[in-house]
């Protein structure tokens, strides 16, 4: 099984202070123009995204050259609020993708999101 974690992207959707805000605008209408369509325009850390290496690193990979089966494993999610005593019951194994759950998700359209956030 699959489980998509993604946030939508609209219009509301939380920015880092200083960057850019979404932006939707509708550029054709079904009715009007036979074809509906819209223009997006975001900064690249927007909602959910995945930092590559060249993010914060001089050289680092661009994300275009990782392989999209990297992000594809069995995933477990362990409760890390208020201890991260949980990873060491965790059945953790070799090629997982490990999930933190910090409950900061709950702050995502609030100004708190982006300040003491988990990292």
């Amino acid at each position: 099984m699959i489980i998509d974690l993604s946030q939508p992207i609209t219009e509301d959707t939380p920015v880092y202070p200083g960057d850019p805000s979404v932006q939707i605008k509708q550029a054709g209408e079904l009715t009007k123009d036979g074809f509906c369509d819209h223009v997006v325009t975001m900064g690249t850390h927007v909602g959910t995204h995945i930092d590559a290496p060249m993010h914060m690193l001089e050289g680092g990979t661009p994300l275009a050259d990782i392989s999209p089966e990297r992000f594809v494993a069995r995933g477990v999610c362990v409760d890390v609020r208020g201890s991260f005593d949980g990873l060491y019951a965790a059945d953790i194994r070799e090629g997982d993708i490990v999930l933190l759950y910090y409950g900061y998700g709950d702050k995502y359209h609030t100004a708190e999101y982006f300040e003491n956030f988990p990292s």
